[in-house]
């Protein structure tokens, strides 16, 4: 790469935009008519250049600059697509989520309140003792299932 090639790089902004000092456009053009390379390369830039200064410009709004210097000097990371979405959804399904596990709770809560009582199959403790607990007399002494029968027992008020 010769001298020639290195100017045209450092102003070939400059050259397509025309604010040269006339010596050094004069250098450059010439430049440019002796080197393949570079001819062809602000043959292709120029247009690129052209659309990209004629094109719509987006202002920020006012908040994007002094919320960049603030992040800039706290160091925080700017969160990713993402994370934004999901931060977005947590915030706005948040109410919902706690509303429907409210009225969840409250649906059950009401249905375990109403469970009708069964008459036929209700027992009282020396029914049920008498019915289900007959099998465990038969528990080898020192057991668990002895032990638990004791305990019953003892718990009830009867004598082991």
């Amino acid at each position: 790469m010769n001298s020639g090639c290195r100017r045209l790089e450092k102003s070939l902004v400059d050259f397509v935009e025309g604010t040269l000092p006339e010596i050094l456009r004069a250098e450059i053009e010439e430049h440019i008519q002796n080197c393949e390379k570079c001819g062809l390369l602000v043959k292709e830039f120029f247009p690129i250049w052209q659309n990209m200064s004629t094109g719509e410009r987006k202002v920020p709004s006012s908040s994007f600059w002094p919320g960049l210097v603030e992040r800039i000097q706290t160091g925080e990371e700017p969160q990713k697509v993402w994370q934004q979405i999901i931060s977005g959804f947590r915030r706005s399904l948040w109410p919902a989520a706690v509303t429907v596990l409210l009225l969840v709770g409250a649906y059950f809560g009401y249905q375990l309140g109403n469970i009708p009582e069964d008459t036929e199959t209700s027992f009282s403790a020396e029914e049920y003792f008498v019915e289900y607990l007959e099998d465990f007399q038969d528990f080898p002494l020192g057991s668990v299932g002895d032990f638990y029968l004791k305990y019953s027992a003892t718990q009830q008020g009867e004598a082991p």
